[in-house]
């Protein structure tokens, strides 16, 4: 409960796809962060957490600086949404998670001169599923119909 504390809390990304042959692992810590899954290379990026406000749906973004155009070109060759865990560990002790992991699908990639920005939801495909998901008709529901 210390008002300031010598420890040093650092971000962490780790993003996956199929068509990647390893997955993208970035900090925000200004120098590389070794954990048991990999080196995390350190990056500018920001993780915005959803609002508290009523009758909006949640919104989680990444916007990552994008000054070093490496990581824009290998995002933006991606097919579907890649897989995005992100977490928050101390550097004195980076295998374990302070809050986390998150797991998500990112929807959505823009981007200009200066940063990418994408869009995080839990489900690919959750805005583009039909509700109810089953349709009634007599050959999978004969007993409406009798």
């Amino acid at each position: 409960m210390a008002q300031d504390t010598s420890e040093v809390f650092c971000t962490i990304l780790r993003i996956e796809h199929p068509s990647l042959s390893t997955a993208l692992l970035i900090t925000d810590n200004t120098e590389p962060l070794q954990r048991a899954d990999g080196i995390y290379m350190p990056y500018g990026f920001k993780v915005t957490l959803p609002s508290q406000v009523e009758d909006s749906p949640p919104a989680v973004t990444v916007t990552v600086d994008n000054t070093d155009l490496e990581l824009a070109r290998r995002l933006r060759t991606l097919i579907g949404a890649p897989s995005i865990t992100f977490a928050v560990v101390l550097a004195s002790s980076p295998d374990v998670a302070e809050s986390g992991p998150f797991y998500y699908s990112m929807l959505n990639l823009k981007g200009d001169a200066d940063t990418l920005q994408g869009s995080l939801s839990y489900d690919e495909d959750i805005w583009a599923q039909t509700v109810p998901n089953e349709q009634y008709n007599p050959l999978n529901s004969p007993g409406l119909y009798t």
